[in-house]
């Protein structure tokens, strides 16, 4: 399928076969018990969680697998930038966040969840819980 679109001198063409080509995800038999055996850009979509499971969130593995650090200096923040964490768990990207900036707002949908982030972040002057009034 090609869709051709023209606005003056631009000209955008989009041809679905060059992605069909790549493949971005994957089905495999052999998969976590933690995933759901399904790949993304070769890493595993993880099952749903929920506030039973948020120690996982913390596992000492994490820092090694997913290098928080190296993703947070990408950033390139600014101190004076507002960061909003949306689906921020138990705070792992918040937390570090905090030294870098004014002020971070973490927002997490599971109560539970959002309670255990708010014990720990509510003691750094920066972090704001914006769901509780």
């Amino acid at each position: 399928m090609l869709l051709c679109c023209s606005f003056g001198l631009l000209n955008f063409t989009y041809d679905a076969s060059v992605l069909a080509q790549q493949q971005y995800y994957q089905i495999r038999s052999l998969h976590s018990r933690n995933g759901i055996g399904k790949f993304y850009l070769g890493r595993e979509i993880a099952k749903f969680m929920g506030h039973k499971e948020m120690l996982w969130l913390e596992r000492p593995s994490r820092s090694f697998t997913e290098k928080a650090d190296d993703l947070i200096t990408a950033l390139h923040l600014k101190p004076t930038a507002p960061v909003t964490d949306i689906g921020a768990g138990t705070g792992y990207f918040s937390f570090p966040i905090t030294n870098l900036v004014e002020q971070v707002f973490a927002v997490h949908v599971q109560p539970e969840i959002r309670v255990s982030a708010s014990q720990t972040l509510l003691t750094i002057a920066q972090f704001c819980d914006p769901l509780v009034v």
